[in-house]
């Protein structure tokens, strides 16, 4: 009796079992029993009874929801290929007619496509001729200055710096063409691509049960037409872009890179099939992901400075010291190379991200293959939730995940610890991480410094802040709408209270 339990139990170890999860309603799954705006709060409450790996029923799909950071790097950077996919979900296929290098599925054209647009940013980020970093900082200080015009210092940030990601994200894309306010042709593709947000929220329903199609017709059909605007827009910027630059300008921007390493490997995007038009698209992606992260996590920066004014001190300490401030003149704005020589402002950033969680969730991902993880099967084409804010509180990594506390990204010496840093995932994780993690922090980095530099920021007496952590989720994370007042340190006595 004792060898046959024994040779049961050795044959349960190695047949892969079911994921463990909870039970749903027929044709709605769980999706009754999920947060709307915050449904990574459900999935956390789900890990403390089913664990780091899990599988709910979402509507028409089953779902594979994966936590903490020792999962998440098992999964998706071990396993890396098996969950690299994209579901063929509605709000995904009109981007780029379904060739987003976001959006698009796992396969060699995709592959061709990430590694050139990652060559070219690459080469973007080298060139001694780059002109980007210019036009960012010449954004910033005109969004800048128009704050100080306003007649009343209290401000809600929302939308200059939405519209300052967006601006600094067609200074990346199109170089010196990227005055946006300036050119009727940016400001079309900026105020499309706020549409397209805008209505695609909506939407997501019919992603996660198909069948509900029958009642968004009408709304299907604007959302594709303003994507294919969009794309019609975004060519004839591309083709302007092209036509107006020189051979001295093949670094300047993200279509100009992207053209030159397209010519240099034509051959392998023919054996793939990945056309020099779809190439030069890529910046669509460009655009929309650098609009929505780099336009949130600044806004989180400020409505944190303001809970923690002692810090925000710290930060303007470290500040004036390097770029100069109200004791030493106006000084000048931050670049790339500064960001080693501000550790604090950066450990300050780096720790709003992580306690805000501002990218809670990984974009829904699909397996390619079958694959056993921890004993469990998870079947070919399963829907993924990569739930980043797990990571963000894990309290196997963190000793104190709840803790407002910059100084957890320093080493003893006062350096930025690279080690720490790797602990959250704030670009993701594997072969979907995000190609850009460069540029997108460097513009917020940018974006910091000069509006701690140039601003105190404060409470409006007498009227409320969002509590910290709070917020409603799409791509990245959204703090709520507030105001609050923002002193400028450099001429105080620009403008009235």
């Amino acid at each position: 009796m004792n060898i046959i339990n024994y040779l049961k139990s050795e044959t349960d170890a190695q047949v892969p079992h079911a994921l463990p999860g909870p039970w749903g309603l027929p044709v709605l799954g769980y999706l009754p029993w999920l947060s709307q705006d915050r449904v990574f709060e459900s999935f956390n409450d789900l890990r403390s009874q089913y664990g780091d790996l899990f599988q709910i029923k979402m509507g028409s799909w089953p779902v594979v929801v994966i936590n903490g950071k020792k999962m998440l790097k098992e999964c998706l950077e071990v396993h890396s290929a098996a969950f690299a996919g994209r579901p063929e979900f509605f709000t995904f296929q009109g981007y780029c007619e379904g060739s987003s290098l976001a959006f698009r599925d796992y396969d060699p054209c995709w592959r061709m496509q990430h590694k050139l647009v990652g060559q070219a940013l690459g080469e973007m980020m080298r060139s001694t001729d780059n002109k980007i970093e210019g036009l960012m900082n010449h954004a910033i200080s005109k969004t800048m200055h128009g704050i100080t015009q306003r007649p009343s210092k209290a401000i809600d940030p929302q939308e200059p710096l939405r519209a300052l990601a967006f601006e600094m994200a067609c200074a990346m894309c199109f170089g010196k063409q990227s005055t946006t306010y300036e050119d009727s042709l940016s400001k079309q593709i900026i105020d499309t691509l706020v549409d397209i947000f805008n209505m695609r929220k909506p939407l997501q329903g019919v992603d996660i049960m198909p069948w509900t199609k029958v009642f968004m017709g009408k709304k299907m059909a604007a959302f594709r037409g303003k994507q294919n605007d969009f794309e019609q827009l975004m060519a004839k910027k591309i083709h302007k872009v092209i036509t107006e630059s020189t051979s001295e300008d093949r670094w300047e921007c993200a279509v100009n890179a992207l053209k030159v390493v397209g010519e240099e490997n034509a051959e392998a995007m023919d054996d793939v099939g990945l056309s020099m038009y779809r190439l030069l698209q890529s910046v669509q992606d460009i655009i929309g992901a650098g609009a929505d992260t780099v336009g949130n996590l600044p806004r989180w920066v400020l409505l944190y400075m303001v809970h923690f004014p002692a810090i925000q001190r710290k930060v303007q300490e470290e500040l004036d010291g390097i770029l100069g401030g109200e004791k030493r003149g106006q000084g000048r704005m931050a670049t790339a190379e500064d960001m080693q020589k501000l550790p604090f402002t950066q450990s300050v950033i780096l720790e709003v991200a992580r306690h805000a969680a501002v990218v809670p969730m990984s974009i829904p991902r699909k397996t390619t293959e079958d694959v056993v993880i921890n004993n469990c099967l998870i079947k070919k084409d399963s829907l993924v939730f990569a739930n980043y804010h797990s990571a963000a509180h894990d309290a196997n990594v963190w000793v104190d995940p709840e803790t407002f506390r910059p100084e957890r990204f320093l080493t003893e010496s006062g350096e930025i610890d690279t080690a720490v840093v790797q602990q959250w995932p704030m670009f993701g994780y594997g072969k979907r991480r995000c190609i850009g993690e460069k540029f997108g922090r460097l513009e917020t980095f940018l974006i910091v410094t000069a509006f701690l530099r140039r601003f105190q920021v404060r409470q409006i007496p007498g009227e409320e802040l969002p509590v910290l952590g709070e917020g409603f989720c799409d791509i990245s994370m959204e703090p709520g709408s507030f105001k609050i007042i923002l002193d400028d340190r450099i001429n105080r006595s620009s403008r009235a209270g």
